[in-house]
């Protein structure tokens, strides 16, 4: 367990403590792959540990993100770089268009909130 207590406040919000967790923990991670007798074949992340993948490079090993979601917001994450390319930068934010997303029968509609 990596200690971060002396970098945050209470106010610090979940999304900020998870990468500072992570980083703190690369080096710990760094060692106990490389003091394990038979080195592992590969590296399996979750999402939030994707600076992980630095380590991996290092040690020539696969990487691979896997996500702990349910599937409709999978599809979503890998379409988004799609979505990226369609829109025009500043447009999305003020959208009322339906999003469809590939695998699934219903559509998200989005409104702005701005």
């Amino acid at each position: 367990m990596v200690d971060v207590s002396g970098q945050i406040d209470k106010t610090t919000s979940i999304s900020t403590r998870i990468p500072m967790m992570i980083h703190e923990a690369l080096p710990s991670l760094r060692s106990a792959i490389l003091a394990i007798e038979v080195p592992p074949i590969a590296l399996v992340v979750d999402m939030f540990a994707k600076e992980s993948f630095a380590i991996a490079e290092e040690l020539i090993m696969p990487k691979y993100v896997f996500i702990t979601s349910n599937a409709w917001f999978l599809s979503l994450t890998l379409h988004a770089p799609n979505l990226d390319k369609e829109v025009d930068q500043g447009d999305h934010i003020n959208s009322q268009r339906t999003l469809l997303i590939p695998g699934w029968f219903t559509s998200l509609t989005v409104l702005s909130r701005f």
